[in-house]
């Protein structure tokens, strides 16, 4: 067996700073773990960059915890009982939020009604628009729309895909994963070759060159609308024949276009930063959240500092050899994200400037709990009550006492474990003590499971 034939999977939680790798090895020290994991590693490590360093990663994490701060702003300020799932207008906005951040995101597979052994034999034939209210409404003055990719097959009917972050975000990684690692089937599959398709399709000059390709899908990704951004520069470039020496000049061209369109890219960057810092202190308030709080605000603003700093930093990190030069630098700059295996082991690489601190400030920094966001956007507005943390909780130190409990009935483990993530998130926000009525049950959480 070949390391061509040895593929690990992995997946990066956006505003939670989580990777987790499907694999057993031993995530303490990445320079001894075997290629394909070292592979999986870097992908998306390059995800956690994107989504702390450009435009609408940031965007993306502001809106992932401002939802739940308005379904929390949402419930009953009297002794009224709260009925979960919500059914009022802070859940109804929230819903409208979520549908056109997906939009936003775009397709993420292609389509579902194309036999699977047949999907390398449609091509682009056409791109269309897709108008959307809440655009019109969020970005004023700025004529924008979703895009639409037609694919068609000779002989048979067409499929449409709407391309948007997703494309452009998994496009990009698969260059710098394919330029160190090498191609393997796994990537020649979209939504990894989409952006690529498109480039070829509009404008070959940027296809042609996967440092041109690499810069135009991180420049795309400092916008609000990266579907949007990065078809719109690949139509400026064709119609004007603009041709590039180097990939630096490709990103610096895209952000002028920008400005001499309308859009404050640094401001509307500052903007999310400004409101992810203001939502979680605003979600984390108690003390035992102090560090990781810190944790999560150095990642952000050291992120910024290293853009603002050095535009060109992602191009750099994307020619150097993975965990050497530009990745050491980022790495050593902004840390590394929660890392988890198969086994629940984990590990935190810090920020150089937090261990130079406290070089013990990992020991009391606790990303799962930045999880309960997710968890109780769930529990809030779909009546999800079950905890999704038992796996990683039988795992921690100290004991959290995992039982029947986390996933029947997780709140009345507020009166029975201090150190329960999910307790300790009900009492932080207002749902204990509280009347509910869950799926139509009801609850006491003054009285549930207390001694």
């Amino acid at each position: 067996m070949t390391e061509q034939d040895v593929f690990v999977e992995g997946e990066i939680a956006p505003a939670y700073f989580e990777m987790n790798l499907h694999t057993t090895e031993d995530l303490t020290q990445l320079d001894k773990l075997p290629t394909e994991v070292q592979r999986a590693y870097y992908h998306e490590f390059i995800h956690y960059v994107q989504n702390n360093t450009t435009g609408f990663g940031l965007y993306y994490f502001w809106h992932i915890y401002e939802r739940l701060r308005i379904l929390l702003g949402s419930l009953p300020t009297d002794n009224s009982p709260v009925e979960v799932p919500l059914d009022n207008e802070g859940a109804e906005r929230v819903k409208e939020r979520n549908k056109v951040f997906d939009r936003m995101r775009g397709s993420h597979k292609f389509g579902p009604n194309v036999a699977f052994d047949l999907r390398h034999e449609y091509q682009i034939a056409d791109v269309e628009f897709e108008n959307d209210p809440f655009l019109d409404e969020q970005f004023k003055g700025h004529d924008v729309s979703h895009i639409i990719l037609i694919y068609r097959r000779p002989g048979t009917g067409q499929t449409m895909m709407r391309f948007g972050e997703n494309f452009v975000m998994e496009g990009m990684t698969r260059l710098a994963e394919v330029r160190h690692y090498g191609d393997v089937a796994q990537l020649q599959e979209h939504p990894y070759i989409t952006a690529e398709q498109l480039a070829r399709f509009v404008y070959p000059h940027v296809a042609d060159d996967p440092e041109r390709l690499f810069a135009l899908c991180d420049v795309s990704l400092m916008h609000p609308l990266p579907g949007w951004a990065f078809y719109q520069l690949l139509t400026a470039m064709r119609d004007n024949a603009v041709t590039f020496g180097t990939a630096e000049e490709l990103y610096d061209y895209g952000m002028i276009y920008y400005a001499k369109n309308g859009w404050r890219i640094p401001y509307r960057e500052q903007d999310a930063m400004d409101g992810i810092i203001k939502s979680l202190d605003n979600l984390f308030h108690l003390p035992q959240y102090a560090e990781t709080k810190t944790w999560i605000r150095t990642v952000l603003e050291q992120g910024h500092d290293l853009r603002g700093s050095d535009p060109h930093f992602f191009i750099k990190l994307f020619r150097d050899k993975p965990f050497t030069g530009m990745m050491d630098e980022v790495w050593r700059r902004m840390g590394g994200p929660h890392c988890i295996n198969d086994d629940s082991v984990r590990k935190i690489q810090m920020p150089q400037v937090l261990l130079a601190q406290d070089p013990n400030i990992a020991d009391r920094v606790y990303p799962q709990r930045m999880r309960m966001i997710w968890q109780f956007h769930e529990f809030l507005l779909k009546g999800h009550a079950s905890c999704g943390q038992t796996k990683i909780c039988a795992s921690s130190v100290p004991d959290n006492g995992v039982d029947e409990s986390c996933n029947l009935s997780p709140w009345v483990r507020a009166w029975k474990n201090p150190w329960c993530v999910y307790a300790t998130s009900m009492h932080q926000w207002g749902l204990i003590p509280r009347h509910l009525v869950i799926n139509g049950q009801p609850v006491d959480t003054s009285l549930a499971g207390k001694p």
